[in-house]
C-alpha cells in the first residue's frame, strides 16, 4: 500500500506512466470478472489501481487485499452456498477490495448505500435474505443499528494479514452467475433488486473501454456512491481496463478542493457525477481555469438542457467532450450522445442520442406495436446483454423481460420509460411511464412539467406530483426551490409557465422548499415530499378579506374548490390554482348564491368582488332594454387582380433571365392562372348567382360544379388532394370522380357563404340569412321559415332524426358533435323546423371570442395563454347554461384536432390529439352526445345524418370521457369513409400535415 503524498504515477518510469491499452477480447465477456481482473493485474501489476487522494493501491496490492477479503468470507461459519454478501462501505480502496473479494468467492455483491437511514438499510438487507455484511470501522455503528448482534459481519480494515495466505481453492464463476444485486432507488415504489450477471458487467466494461478509449494512462474519477448503480459500472470499467480509479472521500472534501485535485492529479475522465454535484462543479469552474487533462465527462440519470451544455462548454473548455447517455439498471447503456466543442442545439431539452452497439431500442405502444417517428412510445431494449431479472420476483421478471421471437439468446426488456424519435433519429426521453397521469382527461408526463419549471431562471430545482381530489379528479402540485432565495409571486410564475405549457399542465399549487428530498441515487424522492399546505399562495395583489355575508359565502365556495384555508375577494381565481373545469363549478355555485345568471364577460376579471358587482348591477338594471347589435362588417376580398398580374410579370421576368427553371416557372404561372380563374368565377358567382333565388341558384351551381371544366381544371389541386384522401381511407368505396362533384358544390357554397354573410358568428345564422342583401340567402331564409316540411325535404333531408328527438325528450340537453362539414351550417339552420322551432346555438372558440369585448379587439391575433384559459372556461360555462335548460347545442371547438393537447387517436391513418371538451361537458351534465354529418346529394339536396347517442359507459369520470372520445374518433373515421365529399378542403390539407400512424 502506498503512502499519502504526490501521485505515484509521477514517480513511475515512462513505460509505466503511459502503458498501451490492454486488449479486451469479446471472448472474455463469456468468462468472469475475476478472470478479466487477473489479466489486468498481469499486464500492469505496479500501476495505481485505486487512488482515494489519501490512500493508493497498485493493481498487485488490490489483488492481494481482495484475496484476504475472500479468505475471510470463506472462513465465516455456517455460510450457505451461493449466498450473496452485503456491503456497507464508503467508496474507496477498501470498498473495491471488498467487491473483488466477494466476487472471488463466487458470490454476488449486494451494495447497501451507507448514506441511507438504518430503516431503509434493514429493509434492503431483509429482502436480500439477511446476508453477512462487510463494512469498515467508520460504518460499524451504522451497521449495528440495523443488523442484529448475532448476525455475521466482517470489518475489512481489521482483517489480519495472515488471511492473505492461500487456503482453499476459490471457485470460478460462470458468465451467467450473479455478480451484483443492485437495488433501484425506489422513488416510484418499493426498491427492486436487479440481477447483474458477470456477462452483463463484462460487456458494459468492454463497451466503455471501446467507446471511451480507456487505457492505463487514464485516471477516472467516480464521485457517486455505490448506491447509484452506474457508479459501480464505472468503477468496473476503469479497473477492468487498467486505468486508475480515483475515488475521493466526498464526505470530507469541498468542491474547491475536488476541482484542485482534478488538475493536480491529472484526472482525465469524470464518470457519472450526480447532476446536482456536477452543476456545482460547473458553477465553481466559471471563475477558474478549466482542468487541462480532463478529456471526457460521462453524464446520465437526469434531463440535460441546452443551458447545461452551454455552461459545460464554458467551464471545461474545448478539450473536454461530454458523453450524455440514457441507461437503466435493467439494460445498462441504451443510447448515447457525444457532445463536442462547438455543437449547438435548437431545442431546450437535449436528446439522449443514438444507438449503442449490441442494444436495439424500439418504441412501442400499449399493444406492443412500434410507433412511427415523432410519436411517443415505451422503450423496449432488445439485446443479449440485459439484466437477468429481479431478485425473488418471478412475476415481475416475466412481465419486464421477455424472450425475443428471433431466439439466439436475445431478450426484450420493457423499461417502463417513454421516449420519441426525432427526424434525425435522436431520442428524446419523456420520463417514466408510471409518471404519466391523467389531468382533466389529458395525459400529462410529470417530468415534462418539471423540465418547464427548471428552465425558468426563477427556479433552481423542481418536481411535480399529481394529487387526487375527493371526487376522483387530479390536480398538479409543484414543489420548488427558488433561485437565489427569491420566491416569485404565483401570478408571475404562472404567466411565465404559460409561455411553454398548455393550461392542463399548469400546476394548481406551488410549494416552496429549501431543498428537495432525494433518494440515495440523487433523484427527487416524490414519496418524501410533504403534503401541500392549504395556505393562500403569494400573489401580487394584497389579501382583502370578505366584508359581508355574500362575499363570505362566495369565499367559502372558492376555498372548498381550491382546497385553500383563505382567499381574498380581489384574488384572481386562476392565479389561486383554478382551471376552466373548476371555474364552471364555481360559477354554478355563485349563481345559486346570487340568484342571477353570470355573464361570460365575468372571466375578464374573475374575482369574488366582480361577482358581487355583477349581482348588484343586475338588480339595478332589471327591465333595461337590450343593447343594439353591432353593425355587420363588410366582407373583404382576399383576391387582388393587380397583385396576380404583378406575380405573373415577375415569374415571366425570372424565366427570361434564367433565375428560374422553365419547369418551376410553368408551375408558378399555372398557379397564378388558376387563382385568376377562381377569382373570376367567384366574382361571377357572387354577382350572378346571389341575385337568383336559392332554388334557382342551387340548380345552376349543381350543374356548374359537375362540369369537367370546373371540377378538373379550375380545381385541379383540390381534386388531386381529394383523390389522395379517398385512396387513404380504409374500405372507402366511393367513386372519387363523382364524389368530387359534390365536394366542389359544397366547398363553393361554404366559401361564398362565408364571404357574403356577416362574419359575426354570435348572431344566429337564420337571422343573418334574413338580413342578407343577397336574394340567394334571403330567399333561403324564407324557404326555411315558411315552407311545409315536405317541401323542406326537397332541400334539407334528414336521416336518423328519431335519435335526436329521443335524446331531446330526456330533458338533460343534447350535444351535437360533428366535424368540418361543407354544408353543416345550413343544415343546422334548417333543423329547428323539425323540432320545436328553437334555435340550436353553436359553442365554439370563435363565438366565445366575438362575445367578449376585450378578446374581440384582437381577434386576428393569438390569445395570450392566460386569456385562453379563461376562454375555455367561457365555452364550458356557455354549454353548462344551455344544457341546464334542456337545450340542443352544437359543440365544435374540439374539432381543431390539436397536435399538442388531448387524447391520442387515429383519424384516416393519421395521428391526432382530440380535445375532450364535449366529453367533459357531457359527463358533467348528463347530456346526450349525438354524432351528425352532412353531405350534398345529386341535385343539390343537403342531407343530414344523425346517429345513435354515444355511450359513456361505466367507470369513473376519466374512463367515461375516454370512452366518448374514442367513440367520437370512430364516428369521424366512418363518416369520412362514407362521405368524403362532405369535408372542407382546408381540413383535408391540414389532415395530410399530420404524422402518419
Amino acid at each position: 500500500m502506498q503512502e499519502q503524498g504526490t501521485p505515484v504515477v509521477n514517480d513511475q518510469p515512462a513505460q509505466e506512466m503511459q502503458p498501451p491499452a490492454i486488449p479486451f477480447a469479446v471472448s472474455e465477456i463469456e468468462a468472469s470478472i475475476n478472470r478479466r481482473f487477473q489479466v489486468v493485474v498481469g499486464a500492469v501489476p505496479g500501476h495505481i489501481a485505486v487512488d482515494t487522494l489519501e490512500e493508493r493501491l497498485t493493481y498487485a496490492e488490490l489483488d492481494s487485499l481482495s484475496d484476504r477479503v475472500a479468505r475471510a468470507i470463506t472462513a465465516l461459519p455456517g455460510l450457505k452456498e451461493d449466498t450473496p454478501i452485503a456491503l456497507v462501505i464508503d467508496q474507496g480502496h477498501l470498498a473495491m477490495a471488498a467487491v473483488l473479494g466477494i466476487l472471488k468467492t463466487g458470490r454476488g455483491v449486494v451494495p447497501l448505500p451507507p448514506d441511507s437511514p438504518p430503516d431503509h438499510l434493514r429493509r434492503l438487507w431483509q429482502d436480500a435474505l439477511e446476508p453477512p455484511v462487510l463494512t469498515t470501522r467508520d460504518n460499524l455503528e451504522l451497521v449495528s443499528a440495523f443488523l442484529p448482534a448475532e448476525r455475521p459481519r466482517l470489518v475489512v480494515d481489521d482483517l489480519p494479514p495472515a488471511l492473505g495466505e492461500p487456503g482453499v481453492k476459490l471457485p470460478e464463476p460462470k458468465p451467467e452467475d450473479l455478480a451484483v444485486l443492485s437495488y433501484t432507488s425506489g422513488s416510484t415504489g418499493e426498491p427492486k433488486g436487479v440481477l447483474w450477471s458477470h456477462r452483463l458487467v463484462l460487456h458494459t466494461a468492454c463497451q466503455n473501454q471501446a467507446g471511451y478509449h480507456l487505457t492505463p494512462q487514464d485516471r477516472s474519477a467516480v464521485l457517486a456512491s455505490f448506491g447509484f448503480g452506474a457508479a459501480m459500472t464505472q468503477c468496473f470499467a476503469a479497473l477492468l481496463s487498467g486505468a486508475t480509479l480515483v475515488l475521493p472521500a466526498m464526505r470530507r472534501i469541498s468542491i474547491t478542493a475536488l476541482i484542485d485535485s482534478f488538475e493536480r492529479d491529472q484526472v482525465s475522465i469524470l464518470a457519472m457525477p450526480p447532476f446536482g454535484l456536477f452543476r456545482k462543479i460547473m458553477d465553481t469552474l466559471q471563475d477558474r481555469k478549466a482542468p487541462a487533462h480532463m478529456r471526457l465527462v460521462v453524464l446520465g440519470g437526469d434531463d440535460l438542457f441546452r443551458q447545461d451544455v452551454e455552461q459545460f462548454q464554458r467551464s471545461f473548455g474545448p478539450q473536454t467532450m461530454l458523453a450524455y447517455r440514457l441507461a437503466g439498471s435493467e439494460t445498462m447503456v441504451m443510447r448515447e450522445l457525444l457532445i463536442r466543442s462547438g455543437m449547438e442545439f435548437s431545442t431546450e431539452k437535449i436528446p439522449v442520442g443514438y444507438a449503442v452497439p449490441d442494444k436495439e431500442v424500439m418504441l412501442v405502444d400499449e399493444n406492443g406495436a412500434e410507433v412511427p417517428a415523432g410519436e411517443s412510445g415505451e422503450i423496449v431494449v432488445r439485446s443479449r446483454y440485459l439484466a437477468s431479472g429481479y431478485w425473488r420476483q418471478p412475476d415481475l421478471t416475466a412481465a419486464v423481460f421477455k424472450p425475443d421471437p428471433a431466439g439466439a439468446g436475445m431478450m426484450r426488456c420493457h423499461t417502463g420509460d417513454l421516449a420519441r424519435l426525432d427526424p434525425a433519429g435522436q431520442m428524446e426521453h419523456l420520463g417514466r411511464k408510471d409518471n404519466m397521469v391523467k389531468v382533466r382527461g389529458f395525459s400529462v408526463q410529470l417530468e415534462a412539467v418539471d423540465a418547464a419549471l427548471k428552465r425558468l431562471d426563477l427556479i433552481q430545482d423542481a418536481v411535480t406530483l399529481a394529487e387526487t381530489l375527493p371526487g376522483g379528479d387530479r390536480r398538479l402540485i409543484a414543489y420548488l426551490v427558488p433561485a437565489a432565495g427569491r420566491q416569485p409571486a404565483v401570478g408571475e410564475l404562472r404567466e411565465r409557465l404559460r409561455q411553454s405549457l398548455p393550461e392542463h399542465m399548469l400546476p394548481a399549487a406551488f410549494v416552496w422548499l429549501a431543498s428537495l428530498p432525494r433518494t440515495a441515487t440523487g433523484k427527487p424522492d416524490r414519496k418524501s415530499l410533504p403534503s401541500p399546505p392549504r395556505t393562500r399562495p403569494q400573489l401580487e395583489s394584497p389579501l382583502v378579506v370578505a366584508r359581508n355575508a355574500t362575499e363570505s359565502a362566495l369565499a367559502g365556495v372558492w376555498q372548498d374548490l381550491l382546497r385553500l384555508e383563505q382567499v381574498g375577494v380581489q384574488d384572481n381565481f386562476f392565479e389561486l390554482g383554478g382551471d376552466s373545469l373548476l371555474s364552471v363549478q364555481m360559477i354554478l355555485e355563485a349563481e345559486r348564491i346570487l340568484k342571477i345568471r353570470i355573464p361570460t364577460a365575468y372571466f375578464q376579471r374573475p374575482t369574488i368582488a366582480h361577482l358581487v358587482e355583477i349581482g348588484a348591477r343586475r338588480e339595478a338594471e332589471q327591465g333595461s332594454p337590450p343593447t343594439e347589435p353591432r353593425p355587420r362588417r363588410k366582407a373583404k376580398s382576399s383576391r387582388n387582380p393587380f397583385q396576380r398580374s404583378t406575380r405573373l410579370r415577375s415569374l415571366l421576368r425570372k424565366a427570361r433571365s434564367g433565375r428560374m427553371t422553365p419547369r418551376r416557372a410553368w408551375h408558378g404561372i399555372r398557379r397564378v392562372l388558376s387563382d385568376s380563374a377562381l377569382a373570376v368565377f367567384d366574382g361571377f358567382y357572387r354577382r350572378v348567382v346571389f341575385r337568383m333565388t336559392y332554388t334557382r341558384g342551387r340548380h345552376w351551381l349543381s350543374r356548374w360544379a359537375r362540369s369537367p371544366l370546373v371540377s378538373r381544371l379550375l380545381y385541379r389541386e383540390p381534386y388531386k388532394l381529394f383523390c389522395r384522401l379517398v385512396a387513404d381511407l380504409e374500405d372507402c368505396t366511393v367513386d372519387p370522380g363523382r364524389a368530387f362533384n359534390a365536394s366542389v358544390e359544397g366547398n363553393i357554397l361554404n366559401l361564398s357563404g362565408g364571404r357574403a354573410l356577416s362574419e359575426d358568428e354570435s348572431v344566429e345564422l337564420i337571422d343573418r340569412l334574413r338580413a342578407s342583401p343577397h336574394l340567394f340567402w334571403s330567399s333561403l331564409a324564407r324557404l326555411i321559415d315558411e315552407s311545409p316540411v315536405d317541401e323542406l325535404d326537397r332541400h334539407f333531408s334528414v336521416t336518423g332524426l328519431e335519435h335526436l328527438q329521443a335524446a331531446h325528450r330526456s330533458g338533460r340537453g343534447v350535444i351535437i358533435v360533428t366535424y368540418h362539414n361543407t354544408s353543416n351550417r345550413l343544415a343546422i339552420a334548417a333543423l329547428p323546423r323539425r323540432l320545436d322551432g328553437q334555435h340550436i346555438p353553436t359553442i365554439s372558440q370563435k363565438i366565445a371570442r366575438q362575445r367578449s369585448p376585450n378578446w374581440q379587439k384582437n381577434r386576428s391575433k393569438k390569445l395570450p395563454p392566460a386569456d385562453k384559459a379563461a376562454l375555455y372556461a367561457v365555452i364550458a360555462l356557455q354549454g353548462e347554461h344551455l344544457l341546464e335548460e334542456g337545450r340542443i347545442i352544437q359543440f365544435v371547438s374540439d374539432n381543431e384536432y390539436s397536435r399538442l393537447e388531448g387524447y391520442p387517436v387515429i383519424l384516416a391513418g393519421r395521428c391526432y390529439n382530440l380535445r375532450p371538451g364535449f366529453a367533459e361537458l357531457a359527463v358533467n351534465t348528463g347530456a346526450k352526445v349525438i354524432p351528425q354529418y352532412t353531405g350534398i346529394r345529386s341535385g343539390g339536396q343537403i342531407h343530414t345524418t344523425f346517429l345513435p347517442p354515444l355511450d359513456p359507459g361505466e367507470g369513473n369520470r376519466e374512463a367515461q370521457v375516454r370512452n366518448l372520445v374514442d367513440q367520437y374518433a370512430r364516428f369521424i373515421n366512418d363518416a369520412w369513409r362514407i362521405a368524403p365529399e362532405s369535408l372542407r378542403w382546408p381540413r383535408i390539407k391540414k389532415h395530410f400535415r399530420q404524422p402518419p400512424a
